[in-house]
């Protein structure tokens, strides 16, 4: 898809300058061609076993801001430097129209605000990728982990337009299909609404690897508002896991 010229290598540029300066003083020219024609094939055989491959280093000035090395991805395969920013959008396209959820978390973390910078997809890349992640979340076979993703984009409202509506349905499908993340998620929802003893039902319910959800819900402060009797009570409905909602809390936004 991407296509660049090579730069001859460092090494190579040294390697024929040596050779030139060495020629001027010497008395064997057919010394120096042998000895040029086999460091030329050394560098060359050295380039074309690396199977990465590294761009030629740029200008430090054009490039201070980086040193991350070339970009790899799959079928892309590796990068030169200034070309990142491109791949890492195609990266992210097509890791939503695979529904490849541990490669979106890599664009999407969940929690907080997308972290940007000078190699970071670009926001329409980003806003074409969440449209592709809600449409694939929509269908009835949709994997847990990507009606997740598609329920926390649908909460922060950065990259789809905030709906709680959706993102609740999103998050009680994929606790019945029996991931236990989408506590976290629900969790969050109904403390963004106001709604504490939803909030309190799923926050109940995140144990295990929920806990470690940059959405999760701390308990302590709701135990502190919350009325002992309606405590005991959620806590009873959050122990039948086909129990979705209580009822919502009487000071809601």
């Amino acid at each position: 898809m991407f296509h660049s010229l090579k730069r001859p290598s460092a090494m190579l540029c040294l390697a024929l300058t040596t050779i030139a300066i060495a020629g001027c003083g010497d008395d064997e020219p057919g010394k120096i061609a042998r000895n040029a024609g086999e460091v030329v094939a050394n560098i060359a055989l050295q380039e074309s076993n690396d199977v990465v491959g590294v761009a030629a280093q740029p200008e430090a000035e054009e490039f201070a801001e980086s040193a991350e090395p070339d970009l790899c991805y799959g079928s892309l395969g590796c990068l030169p430097v200034h070309e990142k920013q491109e791949a890492k959008s195609v990266a992210v396209r097509m890791a939503a129209a695979e529904s490849n959820t541990a490669e979106l978390r890599k664009f999407f973390p969940g929690g907080s605000k997308q972290t940007t910078h000078l190699f970071s997809p670009s926001e329409a890349a980003l806003k074409e990728a969440a449209g592709i992640v809600a449409a694939n979340a929509a269908l009835e076979r949709a994997p847990a982990d990507l009606l997740i993703l598609a329920g926390e984009l649908y909460l922060d409202g950065e990259y789809l337009m905030q709906d709680f509506k959706h993102a609740i349905a999103l998050g009680e499908r994929a606790w019945l299909a029996d991931r236990q993340l989408a506590s976290a998620l629900l969790a969050s929802i109904y403390l963004r609404m106001g709604d504490l003893n939803n909030t309190y039902l799923w926050s109940v319910r995140c144990i295990g690897e929920c806990r470690s959800s940059p959405y999760m819900v701390h308990q302590s402060t709701l135990l502190e508002v919350l009325d002992p009797a309606v405590i005991l009570s959620i806590q009873e409905s959050a122990a039948d896991r086909i129990i979705l909602r209580v009822r919502p809390s009487s000071h809601m936004r």
